[in-house]
């Protein structure tokens, strides 16, 4: 029962929610916001927009995100309406071709 328990938490410290805002709480980047792009590499990897000042394109790893997540380090603010969404995409494509990290 123990193991049953501690797998379907997992399920949920597992994945960014899609068009979710999330608030940075510790690091070097916190008090800074990033925005959740896209999934890449099949799960290997996020996109993600960092937020507000210097907006930032990275890509972090899954296993990353899932310790961020599992350690509160992350969290989620809210959902972003799919207008506003949109335009964070095209700033993330912006700002990854400005960093040469996608073509």
């Amino acid at each position: 029962m123990k193991n049953f328990l501690r797998n379907i938490s997992k399920l949920f410290y597992k994945k960014l929610k899609y068009r979710g805002m999330y608030a940075v709480h510790s690091g070097d980047r916190a008090g800074s916001f990033f925005i959740y792009i896209e999934e890449e590499n099949k799960g290997n990897g996020y996109a993600i927009l960092l937020m507000p000042n210097p907006m930032e394109a990275i890509y972090v790893q899954s296993s990353e995100i899932e310790q961020d997540l599992k350690y509160k380090n992350i969290k989620f603010v809210r959902r972003i309406p799919f207008e506003v969404y949109e335009v964070c995409k095209v700033n993330f494509i912006y700002y990854a071709k400005k960093a040469g990290i996608r073509a």
